[in-house]
């Protein structure tokens, strides 16, 4: 066999491992800004990831005190943490203002708000919580509806509130399943769930931000 003949055998035996390399070097050439983007983006998801871990523990804390832990599932816990995380730049520096008279039992939730920089003002009835209405502005108002020995004072509150100028929105956490049942007027909407709650604060937050 010729030496010319065994160097075209060698090249035919490189040949397809070179033809990759090299379509390969041109594809990456090509679409170096697209893979560029990809990059950034995936460092910013692992970024986001960690913030979410952070609160993770806080809202996992919330879904055990109500007893919760078979109703929020593994996605939906993952979904409300991305939702805000991703409303956080919207949420920092707003107010809450939060009215129960048993506010030890939102204190999970409590925490995670200002753990994002929301000022929440905790009060524990609804003559106090119309007085700090009428001295400052709210983002949004989340009331109880059984309190002081009445199981409607939360909605007697939420029209009180709907009929001041300029009234915050008002949502309604409670401590049973509202599933089937019809919203009273005045709410934006009823929850006895935090992932809900947080994606109705969410909602609130990028609709009055809008």
């Amino acid at each position: 066999m010729s030496s010319e003949a065994s160097v075209l055998i060698e090249f035919v035996k490189v040949s397809p491992a070179l033809i990759v390399s090299v379509v390969g070097s041109l594809f990456l050439m090509a679409n170096a800004d697209a893979i560029g983007q990809l990059l950034r983006k995936a460092t910013k998801v692992s970024a986001l990831g960690v913030s979410i871990e952070a609160a993770g523990d806080t809202f996992d804390d919330a879904v055990r005190a109500h007893g919760l832990e078979g109703m929020v599932s593994h996605r939906e816990r993952m979904a409300v943490l991305r939702r805000l995380s991703a409303c956080g730049p919207l949420l920092r520096g707003t107010r809450v203002l939060w009215v129960d008279d048993q506010p030890a039992n939102n204190e999970a939730e409590v925490r995670l708000l200002r753990s994002l920089d929301v000022e929440v003002q905790q009060v524990t009835t609804s003559t106090e919580a119309l007085d700090f209405l009428k001295i400052r502005n709210y983002l949004l108002v989340i009331t109880d509806f059984d309190r002081q020995g009445s199981p409607t004072a939360g909605i007697t509150f939420a029209g009180q509130v709907a009929a001041q100028t300029a009234a915050p929105p008002v949502i309604g956490y409670v401590g049973s399943s509202q599933a089937g049942m019809a919203r009273p007027a005045h709410f934006f909407g009823v929850t006895n769930r935090p992932d809900h709650l947080m994606h109705l604060v969410c909602d609130v937050t990028q609709r009055e931000g809008s």
